[in-house]
């Protein structure tokens, strides 16, 4: 209850403001206040007392005290820059204190998961490398030609409300990670429950989520909005497979976006003879049935028949990253 009157007061500022102070508070609150201690408090009255610290902290504006506080309880150097790297058994003993730890909070489907998820790479300077060779540099703004200004009668016609973010954020899964921020899908869910704040918090909300939908956010704001916190994930080669967890607010509004345009984003690529988008299993259906027309003119070949077509697979290298999305669908 605590909690959610304190962030249903920070979006009640945001809601008559657009101040970069007020969007500073609301992507510190949930990291300053709701971040759990690694080690040593499992108890409710232990993690409690642990959060009133912290909103008192928080009260007082002493936001560098509370930063240095977090530090201090979670037992990690937030700012270290280079971590000393796993023995394979030393990963192997953090997975088994990972599954108990889960165990003991009753989460015995993740405590199984903890055995057989691929640990993350250690975040030190070659990974640091490696991660920044496989995505560009930024990149001056484009051009009005290649991305248009949106029509402004358009961007305000969007209108965003509290059924449709609770459409959005009950299919998420309790344990769904946090971004930079620290905000996760289940923190908001909770805090919509809680009685007597649920009000202030849905108005906020939909007022938040509406405002980065139209892109009516400061330009210091975007790029906590629009980045990602990235862990490295091992693949084979030595090679990496960056994951990257993006703001919750930001997912709230593109979520809310795609459900209304859900039947607009189908019929326009429904027309543009792909499977992949907006056609149910339409990927299952191509695998199957180029594997069925492979095989098929397989035993054609072999008994000496002419071939006129061929099946061409291409896999362009980082397309999600190299390429602008405004081009592409152009």
């Amino acid at each position: 209850t605590l909690v959610a009157v304190e962030f249903g007061i920070i979006l009640a500022a945001l809601k008559t403001s657009n101040r970069v102070e007020d969007w500073q508070r609301l992507l510190f609150f949930d990291v300053a206040i709701l971040s759990k201690p690694r080690r040593g408090v499992r108890s409710v009255d232990g993690l409690l007392a642990i959060v009133k610290q912290r909103l008192a902290l928080w009260h007082q504006h002493q936001y560098t005290a509370l930063y240095d506080e977090i530090r201090a309880i979670s037992g990690h150097n937030i700012a270290a820059p280079v971590l000393p790297c796993r023995t394979p058994e030393e990963a192997t003993e953090a997975a088994r204190k990972r599954a108990i730890a889960l165990v003991r909070d009753a989460q015995i489907q993740r405590a199984a998961a903890a055995f057989d998820a691929t640990p993350p790479v250690q975040p030190n300077d070659e990974t640091f490398d490696k991660m920044l060779a496989m995505h560009p540099q930024g990149r001056p703004q484009p051009t009005e030609a290649e991305a248009p200004p949106p029509d402004r009668d358009t961007v305000e016609s969007i209108k965003i409300t509290i059924g449709d973010i609770e459409k959005v954020l009950m299919p998420k899964k309790k344990g769904k990670a946090g971004s930079i921020d620290g905000m996760r899908p289940w923190h908001i869910r909770q805090m919509l429950k809680v009685a007597g704040a649920e009000g202030h918090i849905q108005g906020g909300l939909c007022d938040i989520v509406q405002r980065i939908a139209r892109g009516n956010i400061p330009d210091h704001v975007r790029p906590y909005l629009g980045g990602a916190k990235l862990i490295a994930l091992p693949k084979a080669g030595g090679k990496l497979r960056p994951i990257g967890m993006i703001a919750v607010l930001r997912v709230l509004a593109a979520g809310v976006l795609a459900r209304q345009h859900k039947g607009d984003f189908a019929s326009f690529f429904m027309s543009k003879n792909q499977f992949g988008v907006g056609v149910d299993r339409g990927s299952e259906i191509v695998v199957n049935v180029l594997q069925k027309v492979c095989a098929d003119y397989t035993d054609i070949y072999r008994r000496g028949d002419c071939l006129d077509y061929v099946v061409c697979s291409i896999d362009v290298k980082n397309a999600f990253n190299d390429g602008r999305r405004g081009i592409m669908l152009q």
